[in-house]
């Protein structure tokens, strides 16, 4: 079948195989690299609703009316009076 062929119909057939193999990966790469954007794009997303969900709680705990100081917790005041007249109890 290939016996009668000349080298330049040879070669130009080799050429014409070469672009189209060449054809082929191109379309599958550029099919790989959508599904690929479509999974990357899945766990950015996540990332992205998380920090407006962390922002969110931030801004709300910022409208937060601050809290007073407690004043501590009065000690009873025990006014230790010597006995001057008895100074044996001490």
């Amino acid at each position: 079948m290939f016996a009668n062929l000349k080298i330049r119909t040879g070669l130009l057939a080799v050429v014409l195989t070469f672009v189209a193999l060449s054809v082929v990966a191109i379309g599958y790469g550029r099919c790989s690299a959508r599904q690929d954007g479509m999974v990357i794009g899945t766990p950015d997303n996540a990332g992205v609703q998380q920090n407006v969900l962390i922002r969110d709680a931030y801004i709300a705990a910022l409208r937060l009316p601050a809290a007073k100081p407690q004043d501590p917790p009065r000690a009873s005041r025990k006014t230790i009076v010597a006995d001057t007249d008895n100074w044996e109890s001490f």
